[in-house]
């Protein structure tokens, strides 16, 4: 018997990603999608991380599709 592959999903970002091509900072973005409720299956979704500074720790992470980039951009200019 053969296992299938997982199915590919759609693209992610980061925080760090989306501030990076918006030239902000990953806080603010953050600040932005918890404000507006952007952290919904529409414009991502949650996965389980390692933390940075603390080996061995997991946490969970938002990571946002392509379509909360140019809601993100208007939130910024506004």
């Amino acid at each position: 018997h053969i296992i299938p592959l997982p199915a590919i999903g759609k693209k992610t970002y980061s925080a760090t990603d989306i501030a990076n091509i918006l030239e902000t900072t990953p806080n603010k973005i953050g600040i932005l999608s918890n404000r507006h409720n952007l952290k919904t299956n529409e414009y991502g979704e949650w996965f389980y991380d390692n933390a940075k500074h603390c080996k061995g720790k997991q946490v969970t992470s938002f990571r946002y599709y392509d379509n909360a980039i140019p809601i993100l951009r208007q939130l910024l200019t506004d």
